[in-house]
C-alpha cells in the first residue's frame, strides 16, 4: 500500500478508519463507568515512513513510532523521557544500537507494559523492557502531612523529580470539586516544602497533591 499521504489514498483511508475506531474506544471509556478509570491502553506503531525497511539511518520516520498510554496510573501528559531520565535516554535524531547501555524507549517494550499494568509478570524470554522498569507515572510523596498548630495548619511534602505540584483542597468529598490552594510548586527534587494555610474555618477540609508537567 505505501506511505502516500494524498487524501483519498489507500494509505490515507486506512489511517482515518482506524483512527475512527478508536475514537469509539476512547469515548467508551471516558463514559461507561464500568470501564472508565479502571482501563489502560497502550498503542504504538511499527514506524511511520517512506518506505517498508527501517535501514535508512538518515530517514527518521523509517524507525521512529509514536507511542500513546493512558489510564489509571499513568500521568496525564507525561513525556517518558521525563519520567525516566536514568533508565531510558532520549536518542534525539540517533538510532541507537541495541547494545547501547542506556536505550532508548522501544516500541517493543509495549507487551511488558501491558503486563505490568496487569499485576503480571514479563513475557518470558523478552529482552526489551523485561525489569517492567518504565515509569508511566512518579510516585506522590509518601510523607505528606498536615499539621496544625491552634487554628493555624501548615502541609509538609518532598517535592518529586521534573514535576509541577498543585495543592488542592475539598470540603465534601462526595461532591468531587476539588479547588486550588497553591498552584506550579517546583523546586529541586527531595526538597520539603512547608505550605501555611492559615486558620481554618471548615468544619473538615481534605487537602491532595495534583502531579503534572
Amino acid at each position: 500500500m505505501g506511505f502516500n499521504l494524498t487524501v483519498g489514498s489507500p494509505y490515507c483511508n486506512t489511517v482515518k478508519e482506524m483512527d475512527s475506531r478508536l475514537g469509539v474506544i476512547l469515548n467508551l471509556l471516558d463514559n461507561d463507568p464500568r470501564l472508565s478509570n479502571r482501563t489502560a491502553v497502550v498503542l504504538t506503531a511499527d514506524h511511520g515512513g517512506y518506505d517498508y525497511t527501517h535501514e535508512d539511518a538518515s530517514r527518521r520516520e523509517g524507525y521512529t513510532g509514536a507511542v500513546l498510554r493512558l489510564g489509571p496510573g499513568v500521568l496525564a501528559g507525561a513525556d517518558l523521557y521525563a519520567l525516566n531520565p536514568a533508565r531510558r535516554l532520549n536518542p534525539g535524531t540517533g538510532r541507537p544500537l541495541y547494545s547501547a547501555p542506556i536505550q532508548p524507549i522501544r516500541n517493543g517494550e509495549a507487551a511488558n507494559v501491558a503486563l505490568g499494568l496487569l499485576g503480571l509478570g514479563p513475557v518470558p524470554g523478552s529482552t526489551l523492557n523485561y525489569a517492567q522498569d518504565l515509569a508511566l507515572t512518579i510516585a506522590p510523596p509518601g510523607d505528606f502531612r498536615l499539621t496544625s498548630f491552634g487554628a493555624n495548619s501548615v502541609v509538609s511534602f518532598t517535592l518529586a523529580p521534573n514535576v509541577l505540584h498543585d495543592l488542592q483542597s475539598c470540603d465534601d468529598l462526595t461532591s468531587g470539586s476539588w479547588s486550588n490552594v497553591v498552584t506550579g510548586i517546583a523546586g529541586p527534587a527531595g526538597t520539603v516544602t512547608n505550605l501555611e494555610l492559615g486558620p481554618q474555618t471548615a468544619l473538615q477540609r481534605f487537602y491532595r497533591l495534583r502531579l503534572h508537567f
